[in-house]
Parts: structure tokens; C-alpha cells; sequence
């Protein structure tokens, strides 16, 4: 990674962009503990369309390297919706960047403390920022979702 990370809200006509990266990320990552019906209901959640949709309630942002949109976060209603990493660039700080990011704008927000419901494959990922394991829910439509919290400070 030569190039400088930028990190800024995301902008009218990025959102296929972005839906290319969360597609990516499931299909690649996450389908390893999904069914197939779970990896496309998941993949059409996180269409250009529904991210289009969703920015009336959800603040989008997203990482670039150059011009290269490579990860995307969200955040609603004081908690970390979602974080996705281009699975090229996974294990490069990419991650760890963004979502400190949001949890400085969650701060600035108010916020003491923010959850995130996260993957199985994602959960190492968030302990080692502090997070830490608070539930686990089953769902039918994407499977073991674990919930983590973190007090911010």
C-alpha cells in the first residue's frame, strides 16, 4: 500500500462501488459460513440500489487508495452498521482505519459506547479493536451473527 488512505463520506454515484466491495467481501469471505441463500440475500441487501436507498438513515463512508474505493462503513442510529474490506486488501490496516474513523465521528455524535454486529470470520478482527463479544443471534436470513460492543473514549 504506496498510496495514502483517505477516508470521507460517500458521494452521489459511488454507491455501485461500494456494493461491488460488500459483494466481494460476502462472496469470498463471509459465504464460508452461509448457506447460498443466505450469501445471495445478503449480496442483495447490500445492492447499489438499497445503499442508495438506505443514506436517508444510514451515513455511508468510505476508504480509498488513490481513486480506488476499497472498504466501506456504515453507521445508524449511534452503532457501527457495517464494515466491508475489498478482500485484496485485508490485513493491511484498511479495516482497523475506517472503523476508528467512525468511532471518532460516533464520539463527535455523543456516543459512549457503539455495537456492531459482526460476521463469525470478523469477530478476531473487532476484539483486537477493543470490541468484545456480547451476544449471539441465529439468523435465517444470514446466519451466526455475534454482537459486539465497545465502550468509546
Amino acid at each position: 500500500m504506496n498510496q495514502k488512505l483517505t477516508i470521507r463520506k460517500l458521494r452521489e454515484g459511488e454507491e455501485l462501488a461500494v456494493s461491488r466491495v460488500c459483494k466481494r467481501c460476502i462472496k469470498e469471505i463471509n459465504s464460508k459460513d452461509m448457506t447460498k441463500k443466505q450469501v445471495r440475500y445478503l449480496s442483495d441487501y447490500f445492492s447499489a440500489k438499497n445503499i442508495r436507498e438506505s443514506l436517508g438513515e444510514t451515513r455511508v463512508y468510505v476508504a480509498l487508495l488513490g481513486e480506488k474505493i476499497v472498504a466501506s462503513g456504515s453507521l445508524c442510529e449511534g452503532r457501527i452498521k457495517a464494515v466491508f474490506v475489498n478482500p485484496s486488501y485485508h490485513k493491511k490496516g484498511v479495516g482497523a482505519k475506517l472503523v476508528r474513523y467512525l468511532e471518532g465521528i460516533l464520539k463527535k455524535m455523543g456516543h459512549n459506547s457503539t455495537f456492531v454486529r459482526s460476521s463469525k470470520h470478523a469477530v478476531e478482527f473487532y476484539k483486537k479493536l477493543g470490541f468484545r463479544e456480547a451476544e449471539k443471534i441465529n439468523s435465517p436470513d444470514v446466519g451466526e451473527i455475534v454482537v459486539m460492543k465497545k465502550k468509546l473514549k
